[in-house]
Formats: C-alpha cells, sequence, structure tokens
C-alpha cells in the first residue's frame, strides 16, 4: 500500500467527475423557469427577447462576464483572509498527527 498514494486522489476524482458529468447533462432553463419567465414579461420586468438573447449566449461571452466578477472576488480582502487561514488550517491539521514525533512527546 505504500505505492497506492495515488488512490487517494483518483477515487474521489473519478468521483466528483461522475457527479460533474450529471450536472453536465442538466437543461439549460429549467421548465419551471417558463412559469417565472411568463410572470415577468405579465409585469414588464423582461421581455421574451432578452430571455432567448441571454440563453444563446456563447461560451465564449459568458466566460468574458465571468472575469470582472472573478477579479472583484479575489481582489476581496475579507474572502482572502478566510481562504489564506484556510489553507493554514488544512496544512496545520495534517502536522498535528506527527507532533509527537517529531518533537519526542
Amino acid at each position: 500500500w505504500v505505492g497506492a498514494w495515488w488512490m487517494g486522489m483518483f477515487f474521489p476524482g473519478l468521483i466528483v467527475f461522475l457527479f460533474s458529468f450529471i450536472v453536465m447533462l442538466y437543461p439549460r432553463q429549467m421548465p419551471a423557469a417558463k412559469v417565472v419567465l411568463q410572470d415577468k414579461v405579465r409585469r414588464g420586468i423582461t421581455s421574451v427577447i432578452e430571455k432567448k438573447e441571454e440563453l444563446e449566449r456563447s461560451l465564449k461571452d459568458i466566460t468574458l462576464d465571468m472575469l470582472p466578477a472573478l477579479k472583484r472576488v479575489l481582489l476581496n480582502k475579507a474572502l482572502t483572509c478566510l481562504i489564506v487561514g484556510d489553507i493554514f488550517l488544512f496544512i496545520s491539521s495534517g502536522a498535528y498527527s506527527y507532533y509527537p514525533k517529531l518533537y519526542g512527546l
């Protein structure tokens, strides 16, 4: 089992891939969204044409719209501090099991 270190990454990765494939099979618009769209059109919030344009956007357009939002999230100081703290917590939690060996306790 010494040489099977990769199994701890392979099997969870495979499970994540299978679940992500299932999520990719979801439709772009859920059937219940049609009722919500009709309600918004009736109230004058949006139009059917705007919704069709939104659903027909290319992957490139979606990605380009996501970049400013990602930049804003990554520059958020509070979120950055939480992420750095979680990284230190993750690293130190693995070291706790080796403290007796390292320090002769």
